[in-house]
């Protein structure tokens, strides 16, 4: 069984930093002009008005890859993260040339305490290009529903991924 991250790569929280990282995050997803981006923004719920935060990453950080039609997930079980996996992104070409689609495969895990992107390097061999999916992560597993990729749709059984 490949694990998503070891328990002893724990980073302990610096104190110096401080957070306040209650409210629903939001990574990718296209830009006003069609434009997929790997931005990503926090909606603090919790009072009267709502308000959008983007998070600012940390400099010469490396960042997951701009995407949409992915999934990400809260991992609160070892740590407090977030998984994100899978996604697409059209490349648009120079005028007489075809559209690319990439179909990602990868997983990031996004750490909460400190606002630091990781791309896991253990699970790639069980994952698979795929987006317009769903995944949930029950207790040490995220399950992976349905979805497309560049040869067409997978059926509706699951795929599974162990985190721990």
């Amino acid at each position: 069984m490949n694990c998503l991250f070891e328990k002893s790569k724990k980073v302990k929280r610096n104190k110096k930093i401080k957070h306040d990282y209650d409210g629903i995050y939001f990574f990718g997803g296209k830009d006003s002009f069609g434009f997929p981006n790997n931005n990503m923004y926090v909606l603090k719920i919790g009072s009267q008005k709502l308000k959008w935060e983007k998070i600012l990453y940390h400099e010469n950080e490396t960042l997951p890859r701009p995407r949409f039609y992915h999934t990400m997930n809260y991992y609160a079980l070892n740590m407090n993260v977030l998984i994100l996996y899978g996604g697409r992104n059209d490349i648009i070409p120079p005028q007489g040339f075809q559209k690319q689609i990439l179909f990602f495969k990868d997983i990031w895990v996004f750490h909460l305490y400190d606002y630091r992107w990781e791309k896991t390097k253990s699970l790639q061999i069980n994952t698979f290009p795929i987006a317009n999916h769903i995944s949930i992560i029950y207790k040490e597993e995220i399950f992976v529903i349905g979805g497309v990729n560049g040869k067409g749709y997978y059926p509706l059984n699951m795929g599974k991924i162990y985190l721990d």
